[in-house]
């Protein structure tokens, strides 16, 4: 059910690897010790807690993680372009490469409304790698005085 799904992605990963475990120790003995079977097969596979409903609970857990992972880089990239403008606004000059990075981090910004910190980042990396501008980005983001 569905509530079983929200509830098992806030289970520890310990939680949902010793569920798995046992998932599948119910279908080795199944298959070792057919006599001693108490429950079918598709049950074993399909039924509550068994193979397959643990199997989609460690990806939704991985899913979960991931997506927080993300949205604090996400934040971290929030915090740093904040920094700059602040930087910036103290400043009379103002580099290219700092104007390009300002500039792409105020498009993701609007870009914001419609997905999520996942795609922002993506849209980060692929931006400054197919205009070959990464390593000046990172230089810029190490001179951040949120990073140091």
């Amino acid at each position: 059910s569905i509530d079983s799904q929200t509830e098992s992605i806030t289970d520890s990963s310990e939680a949902v690897k010793s569920r798995l475990q046992s998932s599948i120790r119910d279908i080795i003995h199944y298959f070792t010790e057919p006599r001693l079977a108490v429950h079918s097969l598709t049950y074993l596979v399909l039924g509550e807690n068994r193979l397959i409903p643990c199997l989609v609970d460690m990806l939704l857990y991985e899913l979960n993680c991931t997506k927080n992972y993300f949205t604090q880089l996400w934040t971290y990239f929030s915090h740093i372009l904040i920094d700059m403008k602040f930087s910036l606004s103290q400043s009379v000059h103002k580099t290219s490469s700092q104007s390009r990075f300002l500039n792409a981090f105020s498009k993701l910004e609007d870009y914001n409304s419609r997905s999520g910190p996942i795609e922002k980042i993506y849209v980060f990396l692929m931006t400054s790698l197919s205009h070959q501008i990464l390593h000046e980005w990172i230089e810029i983001m190490s001179e951040s005085t949120y990073t140091a």
